[in-house]
């Protein structure tokens, strides 16, 4: 049986891309140093705004050029018209082309309007207020054209768990399942492969729990552990197959500087490079390509530098049982073989996004299987070679039209 599958996500994969990670200090982000800022990315470009300089809540927005090492300033948060809507501690997604920010602390501590920021014009437009509670230090996450937010802690100092789906189409909230780990706030949050995460974090102690929330099912399911110590105020982004955490104030009582890779596909955690800069809480990170940025926080003092950093990703199998492709590259047929004589159930082809594209089930016995690629753009592709419910092998491919 062959089937075709688009707009899919997978949920677990047997192979572990590990990063061989370096950091590069770059141009300090505009304006005064500030801690507790949005970071997000969106159109090529990094953005980061709003947070708190030591003096008083800012509503500012700065882009940041890849290209140029520079940044830029845009219209701060609601326009000539904002006066008055500078926080901290808000939340940003990026949802159908546009940002969205929104609760946080300012002169009211506990908020819960929202706006939208569309990069292109320079532009803000009120949207309709968080349909839960008013709060600070809450998480949140863009998955293709809807938001996600949640957790956080609310006006009368409860510490909350609630998760609501934002629909720009719409501009309506409903509310979806709550988090599946205790209420908390000062979260780490990020979307990757088509899913949300969320994990460490503050529940009156300090936190290591990692979870993921699938958006096609409303569910919310335990990873594994975050593996460095538990803390709040950490920072973290995606870069599929690996997400980044570290950073924020631990279970010792001290800023942190280390950084550690999540897998998607085998979830497990390894420790990598070190963050080069200070030790730190609160600070803003988003994800270009195959890059992530670091910058800003509270290390004793709020500071305003930044940094990028790269991974570096190579393929390492997981399993005993050997496989190879061929050929490769290929342009229409891809022949995929076990070096034993196990019979081969079920071939799944991935793209480097983490969509499932393609499915061949066998009927016979062999343990050889074909896959057709002839639809499939040029590129590189992973797959998993599945026997009896279970994956035995996994690798990459080039597909040259």
């Amino acid at each position: 049986m062959k089937q075709f599958i688009t707009g899919l996500t997978i949920c677990a994969m047997a192979v572990s891309l590990h990063g061989q990670n370096t950091w590069v200090q770059r141009d300090s982000v505009g304006g005064p140093p500030k801690s507790a800022c949005v970071g997000f990315a969106m159109n090529g470009f990094g953005f980061i705004g709003l947070g708190f300089d030591q003096f008083e809540y800012k509503r500012s927005l700065y882009l940041y050029n890849t290209n140029f090492d520079d940044w830029e300033k845009m219209n701060s948060m609601g326009g000539s018209t904002g006066q008055g809507l500078e926080r901290s501690s808000a939340v940003a997604f990026v949802a159908n082309y546009k940002a969205y920010i929104g609760t946080g602390q300012g002169a009211n501590p506990y908020l819960r309007d929202f706006w939208e920021y569309n990069s292109v014009s320079n532009t803000w437009t009120q949207v309709a207020d968080f349909a839960g509670s008013s709060r600070r230090e809450a998480a949140a996450f863009g998955i293709s054209d809807f938001g996600y937010v949640g957790t956080g802690i609310d006006s009368t100092g409860a510490l909350k768990k609630d998760f609501w789906k934002y629909d720009p189409t719409l501009n309506t909230w409903s509310s979806i399942s709550d988090f599946g780990g205790t209420a908390r706030k000062q979260a780490v949050s990020f979307a990757m492969g088509g899913q949300g995460y969320v994990g460490t974090g503050d529940d009156g102690s300090f936190t290591n729990d990692f979870w993921q929330y699938e958006p096609l099912t409303d569910t919310w399911n335990q990873k594994a552990n975050f593996a460095g110590t538990a803390r709040y105020g950490a920072t973290g982004f995606g870069i599929f197959p690996n997400a980044y955490l570290g950073t924020g104030y631990d279970n010792t009582l001290s800023y942190t500087n280390d950084f550690w890779e999540y897998n998607y596909f085998n979830d497990t955690w390894v420790q990598v490079a070190d963050f080069i800069g200070t030790p730190r809480a609160n600070a803003a990170s988003f994800a270009i390509g195959d890059r992530g940025f670091v910058g800003t926080g509270y290390d004793g003092q709020t500071v305003d530098d930044f940094y990028e950093y790269t991974p570096i990703l190579s393929v390492e199998s997981q399993f005993q049982t050997e496989s190879k492709v061929y050929p490769n590259p290929v342009k229409n047929e891809l022949n995929i073989h076990l070096n034993n004589s196990t019979d081969i159930d079920e071939v799944t082809l991935y793209s480097l996004s983490g969509k499932m594209i393609y499915q061949e089930t066998k009927t016979g016995s062999n343990n050889r299987i074909s896959a057709n690629v002839t639809t499939l753009a040029s590129g590189m592709y992973l797959y998993s070679v599945k026997i009896k419910e279970s994956i035995v092998a996994q690798g990459k491919f080039m597909v040259a039209k």
